[in-house]
């Protein structure tokens, strides 16, 4: 989606940034993070609005300088990108006279029904914000360019075109973008949220309670609506901007679908719509010289307030009466499965969904096992002859699976040729080396009493068994088998693995490796012909190939079969850098839409020729859910190879190198104690004079903040980072060191274990 834009914006030398007028968090949180972008990649940009910004976002123009623009200026320009709006009348008039120029015009912008005046742009009216697509433009060409002034930028327009997180339009994805942008900016939610909203004025309190006292309802209770006089603003010493989220107060009323906030500006009075339901205010806004979103959309009418009022809810009276028949149409779909539901039930509905009784005077077809004869009918216990005309024949273990033509082995005998693709053999290549694990734990809890008394002085620890289900694949014909830690570790009292073909083994751990979250195991067995699947490597993975999930999902393996998801690569290299205390890292993991869900861990993540690119380890629920919402994660098949070689040589990772200091994550405790800078990284308590750190120049009281490519979260991270090397390796570091940052190398020697 971003590659065509970014290539041709970064064709241009100079380009003038529009955003729209009256702007708001994400029109200027776009517009500086874009022009950031722009300026670390060498291009020369000016950022123009024609209106001031309000009061709460001042700040914001301070990371970046926004302007009105002088015309003399856009006469030496090379292009012109539009953020937040998608059409010219939006950013202004001198934007408009823009149209007749002979230069590219650019737009990037989330709002439906975009001009086709734009030479080339990004339009995605499901996103949740401006603001969000452009942290999408960072991610596809260079996530490390997110600095902390755009991270800040950017999660405003989140923050604020979103209700701060509460609108429909916000999805996984854009919790996932406002943890990233918090991450690498350095900042807590707070910080923004206290700029934006923490620093109101007595008279906008006071605004506020006069507005309040507006409130009424419309057409049966089911619209309100809000109003704000230019008196208001008179008597409080407030203006326009200082009704920001005025419009949510009506909105919270019961039972109401939707509210207007009147707002009388200098010559019209500007209209705000919400929804919470099925009407769509967009279609409401667009009669009214306007226009948005279904759920938040705005517009203007020129009349006096009062007449302003009648004429705006006239005009979306059709639009209310629309929402209002479509939920009469939900409720009455909803009554009629509830009475179809219903009466299925009473009647008894049967498998071929026929009655299993008659009430009419036609006897029934079909007879009841209590209507039958009872020397015609066979019990338990009964001594029965099979009857030899029934065609029933005996099946071998190996008659299970037929063979055709090709050779592949296919349940039932020969498939369809014509539904045959490079899916279903990729599917049957890797199926037979999809194993189900059963693992039992000893636990320690106390036995149920009912006696509080008895409870307190006399009730001793019990162990139960407790069991858990997970997945892994065959990666040799000896039986070795590749799964997650979590899955399977040294905690295990019994581990049981289950092949597609029924048959059930004992394996045993041969090693784990926590920090990775990878465990090798092997099959209690003297077969050396299990059916095995291969890696493949991920350094040329695309976004968009397809990608292939197998594994035993809530435990549906019970009959033979893996359960197969097919989705596509959507992202590589993603790092998530862990609560300090979590023992677990993942980096450079693989992003998929393949869904997986509890009891995929361990399985595989397979391409299209039926090899493994990785393991599949966890989801991403955004909070909201305990199933898969489109965001599962695999750990790399290089990495998987790396810590499988290690633990079959040793049983464990032997990656521990001496660097010759100790460290610390940063925490607000160390920035008081010492008077540090609020740095994200590791600091440096210790440096030991004989070893790497000192030899590199790392001092103590310096702040570590990236390990390679990689910034530095915590200690497991940085331990997982130095993994990616190997001993004798220049590992380089980058860290801050009163008010600078530095970039070393450190040599990576072999800690000695004694």
């Amino acid at each position: 989606m971003y590659t065509n834009l970014v290539a041709q914006l970064l064709s241009h030398s100079k380009i003038a940034v529009f955003s729209h007028i009256r702007p708001d968090g994400d029109c200027l949180g776009s517009q500086v993070g874009i022009c950031l972008w722009l300026q670390q990649n060498g291009v020369q940009v000016r950022a123009y609005n024609q209106d001031p910004p309000p009061e709460n976002l001042h700040w914001l123009v301070d990371l970046f300088p926004v302007e009105p623009p002088p015309p003399a200026d856009l006469l030496d320009i090379d292009a012109v990108l539009f953020v937040d709006g998608n059409q010219l009348s939006r950013f202004g008039e001198l934007a408009e006279s823009l149209a007749e120029a002979k230069i590219p015009l650019y737009m990037i912008d989330h709002h439906p029904d975009p001009s086709d005046i734009f030479t080339d742009m990004i339009s995605v009216p499901g996103a949740s914000s401006t603001c969000e697509l452009m942290y999408g433009l960072y991610q596809a060409h260079k996530p490390d360019q997110l600095i902390p002034a755009a991270c800040k930028a950017l999660y405003t327009g989140l923050v604020t075109d979103t209700g701060s997180f509460q609108f429909e339009s916000v999805t996984p994805a854009t919790l996932a973008a406002a943890s990233d942008l918090l991450a690498r900016g350095g900042f807590r939610p707070n910080e923004i949220m206290d700029a934006l909203y923490a620093n109101k004025s007595q008279g906008q309190i006071a605004l506020l309670g006069k507005a309040l006292d507006t409130i009424e309802t419309h057409f049966d209770g089911r619209i309100a609506s809000i109003t704000v006089t230019q008196a208001m603003f008179d008597a409080t010493g407030t203006g326009p901007s200082d009704t920001e989220g005025f419009v949510k107060y009506p909105l919270s009323l019961e039972g109401v679908m939707g509210c207007v906030l009147f707002r009388e500006d200098a010559d019209r009075i500007k209209v705000s719509l919400r929804s919470r339901s099925s009407l769509d205010v967009n279609g409401w806004a667009r009669k009214i010289n306007g226009g948005g979103h279904a759920k938040a959309a705005a517009g203007w009418y020129k009349a006096p307030m009062e007449q302003a009022k009648r004429a705006v809810l006239a005009i979306g009276e059709e639009s209310i009466k629309q929402a209002k028949n479509t939920l009469s149409s939900l409720l009455l779909l909803t009554m009629f499965l509830s009475w179809a539901v219903l009466a299925g039930a009473c009647n008894g509905v049967g498998q071929n969904g026929e009655p299993n009784g008659s009430t009419g005077s036609q006897e029934s077809t079909v007879q009841s096992q209590s209507d039958l004869p009872d020397e015609d009918t066979y019990r338990m216990g009964d001594e029965v002859e099979m009857n030899d005309d029934s065609g029933m024949r005996a099946l071998s273990p190996e008659q299970r699976y037929a063979e055709d033509s090709e050779g592949r082995r296919i349940r039932g005998g020969a498939i369809d040729r014509s539904r045959a693709n490079a899916i279903t053999t990729a599917v049957e290549k890797a199926s037979p080396a999809i194993v189900s694990i059963t693992v039992t734990e000893l636990q320690t809890g106390f036995a149920p009493t009912r006696d509080p008394f008895f409870s307190f002085f006399f009730e001793q620890p019990v162990q139960r068994e407790v069991q858990s289900m997970g997945s892994g694949f065959i990666i040799s014909a000896d039986g070795l088998i590749v799964t997650n830690e979590h899955v399977a570790n040294p905690n295990a009292k019994t581990i049981m693995v289950t092949l597609p073909n029924g048959s059930s083994y004992e394996a045993e751990i041969l090693g784990s490796d926590e920090l990775a979250d990878l465990a090798l195991l092997k099959i209690q067995s003297d077969t050396t012909e299990f059916p095995y699947v291969e890696f493949a490597p991920t350094d040329d993975l695309m976004a968009g190939e397809w990608a292939i999930a197998m594994g035993n999902p809530f435990g549906l393996f019970a009959d033979g079969q893996p359960t197969v998801t097919v989705g596509v690569i959507s992202a590589t290299k993603r790092d998530f850098r862990p609560d300090p205390q979590e023992p677990r890292v993942y980096i450079d993991m693989i992003q998929t839409d393949a869904a997986i869900n509890r009891g995929n861990s361990g399985g595989p993540l397979v391409n299209s020729n039926g090899e493994v690119i990785g393991v599949n380890t966890f989801i991403f629920t955004g909070g909201t859910s305990n199933g898969f919402v489109g965001l599962g994660f695999a750990i790399p098949s290089e990495r998987v190879q790396k810590i499988i070689e290690q633990l079959k040589d040793s049983g464990e990772v032997q990656l521990a190198f001496d660097t010759g200091m100790e460290f610390t994550p940063m925490t607000r405790g160390l920035v008081r104690q010492y008077g540090l800078p609020p740095v994200p990284g590791l600091f440096v308590l210790s440096v030991n004079r004989n070893g790497p750190a000192y030899e590199s120049g790392v001092l103590p009281g310096d702040i570590i903040m990236r390990i390679g490519k990689e910034r530095v979260a915590s200690q497991m991270h940085a331990f997982a980072l130095m993994r990616e090397y190997d001993e004798g390796d220049l590992m380089p570091i980058r860290l801050f060191r009163e008010g600078k940052e530095y970039e070393t190398e450190m040599l990576l020697r072999r800690k000695v274990i004694e």
